[in-house]
């Protein structure tokens, strides 16, 4: 009778599965991975396998094997006395002392994927003093290693001695793995790779390493060429020139990023550190620490940061030194989460590809009203939008990390049904909008700007009606937004007793500055104070210097000036605008007390200075503590007491113009964005979020609206008397 040939790749992934030590061993005879061995060390390994050229080894049909993968944990000590020699395994790899020899060399290398599942092999013993590319792989080129441990490590070579690779070439991949116990050599020695031309990442060595010649690392002994990522080591390491505690040497094509060493380090030689011994060339480490404590070392620049053991244990999340940790290696722009911070008394881990699965947040569609704006529910999320000025939502891959740490899960792949972020996959994300009010106080009590003088932001921001509070600012360029471009759109925004110091050139409560074609309409300012510190500065309660169109919208914010300002003169500072020029303003108001002071300079209740300017119905509180008038120069800005502009109740008076067309100015419909309350009231602005059809004052949020008097209980005897 015919038998079925046994299927050595029951998943079909490709990858020749390995349940033992002999199959572990029969690698060596097929290094490419493929299958298509005919040793017959390898053919007793996989008994009865599929021959079938198109289906070899039981791979899918028409497609080769191209590798392997662990089934289960191995051990070199089969007769468990903690000591590998020849009574274990029948001293098939004990190899009268020399022990394991390694898979690959540099004539022929392992050229394939091995992956191990997150399996170990324990007590791998190697003791080739005089031979060069030494450990589980002698040489590894192209190929990647993966998702495997080594346990209790006894390994000894010359050159290149590392304990799952002594050699790692063209572009190797290593991930997910990690060694501990001993390793040893003359040169090019590492905790985990002896030399390295290719990456690691999220992998660690827990070894002792001593090499005696030169390049000795914890993890790496060289690294030549490529990246070690989330990397640590925190093994002993003894060397000769060249010794570190995470990688011995590192070239100019390298880099470190995201990684740590906590083993003490010494060498006999020039180049010793606490995380690299010699950067030779201008290879760039990155966020990465040593223990300067247990190190026993204090380096010099561009070899790791020093760190004290409290340092590096006492957090416990992605904030502080560790906040840009959180890498995206796998260049999907959503963080990886590959590490573990515990308790504040632990040095971080790395999480195993199945806890970071867990970790990393399911998919979330942050346009769900599909209007092309990305919707902003956090601070964080505001903050955020530093790092996407175009709203786009797709940020630079510099930023990426940080943006998508505030954007959990985000979308990050268009395809027919959802876009970037969530947005509609034709249009494509247009900017933001505000899904709540925020309050920056507890997360950012010191803000900074979004965007700067020379990177502005230049899209579409809509507020929603929402307000935001908490906002204190000290920059030369200030406000809740640096610069507005000339293709923003800042609509429907209320911001609450702001607290905005100007220490430069241009600062408002919104924005520091806005270019010609930017629009802001129906937006606040409400109390709060913009202070002028120093500087020719140009300083407004809505905006410092404006050239765009600002329309329904208003600023109650006090302007003052700091005590001492020595250079506070030559100043523009008006209650809504420092300075226009070439700009628009339409149906708005200023009523802020305007105390700053200068030499030389235009202070106005409504702009201190303009050029070019077109202001209509628009007007400044002649009533409170300003200088001279509603304008510092000769623009003429009307200006009203506070009686005169709290009186009408509605679009009369001076507001008969007021009822505005903010969505489309060219049907000529007004838009009715002001709430008029009672008497007692400056114009408020409204909208109607809810979607009922009616626009209220309370639905802006942050204004103090006007509230209808209760009215007295029903009293029969009082309301209908006999």
């Amino acid at each position: 009778a015919q038998t079925t040939p046994t299927d050595y790749d029951a998943d079909d992934d490709r990858l020749i599965e390995i349940r033992n030590l002999a199959q572990l061993n029969a690698i060596r005879h097929d290094l490419n991975g493929n299958g298509d061995a005919t040793h017959a060390d390898y053919i007793a390994a996989f008994p009865n396998r599929d021959t079938n050229a198109q289906t070899l080894m039981g791979c899918p049909s028409g497609r080769a094997c191209n590798g392997y993968e662990l089934m289960a944990n191995l051990n070199f000590d089969s007769d468990g006395d903690d000591d590998v020699d020849a009574n274990d395994h029948n001293g098939v790899y004990w190899n009268s002392g020399s022990g394991w020899a390694p898979l690959g060399n540099s004539a022929n290398p392992f050229t394939a994927t091995f992956h191990g599942n997150g399996h170990t092999i324990a007590n791998l013993f190697i003791s080739r003093a005089a031979v060069n590319r030494v450990g589980l792989f002698g040489q590894v080129s192209g190929g990647a290693v993966q998702d495997v441990g080594l346990s209790r490590v006894d390994i000894t070579g010359q050159e290149s001695v590392g304990a799952l690779s002594g050699h790692t070439t063209n572009s190797a991949s290593i991930a997910d793995s990690y060694a501990a116990g001993q390793v040893s050599g003359s040169s090019d020695v590492g905790g985990l790779i002896g030399l390295l031309n290719g990456t690691i990442t999220a992998s660690y060595a827990a070894v002792q390493v001593a090499g005696s010649s030169a390049n000795a690392g914890g993890l790496v002994g060289r690294l030549w060429s490529g990246a070690i990522n989330a990397g640590y080591a925190t093994g002993a390491v003894s060397g000769g020139t060249n010794a570190g505690g995470l990688a011995g040497s590192i070239t100019s094509s390298a880099a470190v990023t995201a990684s740590y060493a906590a083993g003490a380090v010494t060498g006999s030689g020039s180049n010793v550190g606490g995380l690299v011994g010699q950067n030779a060339g201008t290879g760039t480490v990155t966020t990465s620490y040593y223990d300067r404590q247990r190190s026993g070392r204090n380096d010099d620049a561009g070899k790791g940061e020093p760190k004290t053991t409290s340092q590096l244990q006492i957090l416990t999340g992605y904030t502080g030194i560790y906040l840009r940790w959180n890498l995206d290696v796998d260049n999907d722009k959503v963080p990886d989460y590959l590490w573990n911070f515990g308790s504040s008394s632990a040095y971080p881990t790395l999480n195993t590809p199945a806890q970071r699965a867990a970790l990393v947040p399911a998919a979330m569609d942050y346009d769900a009203d599909d209007d092309g704006l990305i919707e902003i529910s956090t601070a964080a999320q505001l903050n955020a939008v530093r790092w996407d000025l175009d709203g786009d939502g797709d940020p630079d891959a510099a930023d990426a990390l940080l943006y998508s740490m505030a954007f959990g899960g985000r979308t990050h792949t268009a395809d027919a049904m959802t876009g970037l972020m969530g947005c509609p996959a034709a249009d494509g994300c247009a900017g933001y909008e505000l899904a709540a009010s925020l309050n920056l106080a507890a997360d950012y009590p010191a803000w900074t700007p979004l965007g700067s003088d020379a990177n502005v932001y230049d899209t579409v921001f809509d507020g929603n009606g929402y307000a935001i509070s908490g906002l204190t600012v000290d920059a030369a360029v200030a406000g809740l937004f640096a610069r507005l471009g000339g293709s923003s759109v800042l609509r429907n925004l209320g911001i609450v007793s702001p607290a905005v110091r100007v220490s430069g050139s241009y600062g408002g409560g919104l924005a520091g500055r806005t270019d010609a074609g930017s629009a802001i309409d129906a937006s606040y300012v409400s109390g709060g104070a913009i202070t002028v510190a120093g500087g020719t500065m140009r300083v407004g309660g809505l905006v410092g210097y404006h050239s765009g169109v600002i329309r329904a919208s208003y600023a109650t914010a006090a302007l003052n000036k700091a005590d001492p300002c020595a250079a506070c003169n030559s100043i523009r500072v008006g209650g809504l605008a420092g300075q226009i020029d070439g700009g628009t303003v339409i149906a708005s108001y200023a009523a802020g007390a305007n105390r700053a002071t200068g030499l030389n300079s235009f202070i106005g209740g409504f702009v201190g200075q303009s050029s070019g300017a077109t202001i209509t119905d628009s007007y400044c509180n002649s009533s409170v503590a300003v200088a001279a008038s509603c304008s510092g120069d000769a623009t003429v800005v009307a200006g009203y007491t506070t009686r005169q502009l709290k009186r009408p109740t509605g679009y009369e008076g001076i507001y008969r113009d007021w009822n505005i067309d903010l969505s489309d100015p060219a049907d000529g419909m007004g838009d009715d964005p002001w709430d008029f309350g009672t008497e007692r009231h400056y114009p408020l602005l409204k909208i109607d979020r809810d979607g009922d059809g009616r626009a209220t004052c309370r639905e802006f949020r942050g204004q103090p609206c006007y509230r209808a008097p209760t009215p007295p209980p029903y009293n029969p005897a009082h309301d209908h008397p006999e």
